[in-house]
Formats: structure tokens, C-alpha cells, sequence
């Protein structure tokens, strides 16, 4: 996994299935973690990976298949998770989502457990943890997408995103559904 290169470009998996992918964390620095630890600039389509997670350091963002992405697309991708431990911004395919442009995520499927014990932990999902649109006039737009995550949190979760922070700009979820449990303790 990429902990601390940005990647920009596209990336097309031609639907070949990463897997036995897995690492642990407990530092306390702020990284962000995923098959993808951070891009920018880039498409990532046609990747089916597997992966086993745990952080309990303070990060930027956890996904199964990018930690943070940032004016990135995403398009027939599945993530199946194990991850486990006490950090935020945790999400099945990505972690934080971020945009000042018109970026989508499209037909993505995602599988398997988040698990995270810390009652501080928040922005927990089984598609996108936090998507964040800055932009007067940008689109962030998730479709065709499904999470079948079992998630057990605090607090802040939701089955498709955590959270949504609208600056300015859109945030479209459509036809987009959940099969995955929840569980709480809040």
C-alpha cells in the first residue's frame, strides 16, 4: 500500500483481484491508508482488491481501496475490508473523498467489516466515510454504488457515507443502497 506518495493518473485493474493485502498501524502520525493511500488527479477504475487494516493512530483516511482521494474518479471497483481499530474517517472503498471539481463514483461494491472501538472515532461508513465538495459550483456524485459492510462504531456512521461537508458546491447520491448491518452503541 501507498503510505506517503501521492498518486495522479489512471489506474484501469482490468478486473484482476488484488488480494492478501493487509497492514497495522498504531503510531501516531497522520497518514492516510488504502491499496491507494492518497491520489489526486486520478482515475482508478476496474480493481477488485482485498484487504486487512488496522490503525488506531489519528489519520486523513482508511479505504479499502484509497485512504483519501482527492479529485479522483472511481468506476467499477470492489473493496472487501477487515478493517479493525480506533481511528476516523474509515470507509469501505475510501476514506475521505475530496473535490473542487466534478468527480463521481460509479458502480463500486463494497464487502466485509469495519470494526472501530474508539468512542472519539467518527465519519465511519461502507462506501465513503467523509465527502467534501469546496467548490462553488462542484459535483460530487456517487451512483450504482452498494455497501455489504458489517459495521459496529460509537457513533457517525452511515451505509453509503458518514458525513457530507458542502462548502459551496453538490454532493448527488443516487441509486445507491446498503445491505450491510449497522450496530452502535450510541
Amino acid at each position: 500500500p501507498t503510505q506517503y506518495k501521492v498518486f495522479s493518473g489512471n489506474y484501469d485493474g482490468g478486473g484482476y483481484n488484488i488480494s492478501n493485502v493487509g497492514f497495522s498501524d498504531d503510531s501516531v502520525y497522520h497518514r492516510s491508508y488504502g491499496l491507494f493511500g492518497y491520489t489526486n488527479n486520478a482515475t482508478i477504475s476496474n480493481v477488485n482488491v482485498s484487504i486487512n487494516i488496522k490503525v488506531n493512530s489519528v489519520n486523513y483516511g482508511v479505504g479499502g481501496l484509497i485512504g483519501r482521494a482527492n479529485n479522483t474518479k472511481i468506476t467499477n471497483c470492489n473493496a472487501n475490508v477487515n478493517i479493525f481499530g480506533n481511528s476516523s474517517n474509515v470507509g469501505g472503498l475510501v476514506g475521505v473523498y475530496a473535490t473542487d471539481n466534478h468527480m463521481s463514483l460509479e458502480n463500486n461494491t463494497t464487502y466485509g467489516n469495519i470494526i472501530i472501538n474508539s468512542i472519539n472515532a467518527t465519519n465511519i461508513a461502507g462506501v465513503v466515510a467523509l465527502m467534501d465538495n469546496m467548490a462553488a459550483g462542484g459535483t460530487i456524485s456517487v451512483s450504482n454504488c452498494e455497501s455489504r459492510v458489517y459495521i459496529n462504531v460509537p457513533q457517525s456512521i452511515g451505509g453509503i457515507s458518514g458525513i457530507c461537508s458542502l462548502t459551496t458546491g453538490l454532493v448527488e447520491i443516487v441509486n445507491c443502497n446498503n445491505y450491510g448491518y449497522i450496530e452502535t452503541n450510541n
